[in-house]
């Protein structure tokens, strides 16, 4: 199977994983969210304000896909320990393999794993207005 299929109502937070929903695959740039959850969450946990330099590496990472601009947030902020934590926190099977520590492009997850994140995503920030 090459599909794995799950939904999440945003209105409810109810989460549906359908068929191929445990399957793991290579995230690819949806690591990219991940490391930008972890690096969001530590700071409001920390109480502490992200440096507008990172937020705007933050934004062209998950916005334009700019694989340079999580280049430089996976090495600033540890993005190897950022799949495990957020992993943790959230309860999610995601995975850097042991042998691919430098390149966020190998996070393997599950659709449901996936679905879980936005779930996290919708309820710890409203969304934004346009700019």
């Amino acid at each position: 199977m090459s599909l794995g299929v799950a939904a999440l109502d945003v209105q409810t937070g109810e989460m549906a994983v359908g068929r191929g929903g445990e399957q793991e695959f290579m995230a690819a740039s949806l690591s990219k969210l991940i490391v930008a959850v972890d690096v969001l969450d530590r700071h409001r946990a920390a109480g502490r304000q992200l440096d507008p330099a990172d937020l705007d590496l933050i934004d062209r990472a998950l916005s334009d896909s700019d694989d340079n601009a999580m280049n430089v947030l996976w090495g600033k902020y540890d993005g190897a320990g950022a799949i495990g934590r957020v992993a943790d926190r959230l309860g999610l099977t995601a995975r850097l393999p042991s042998d691919a520590t430098e390149t966020w492009g190998d996070t393997v997850v599950t659709a449901a794993d996936m679905v879980a994140i936005y779930r996290h995503v919708c309820r710890t920030w409203p969304p934004r207005t346009a700019r």
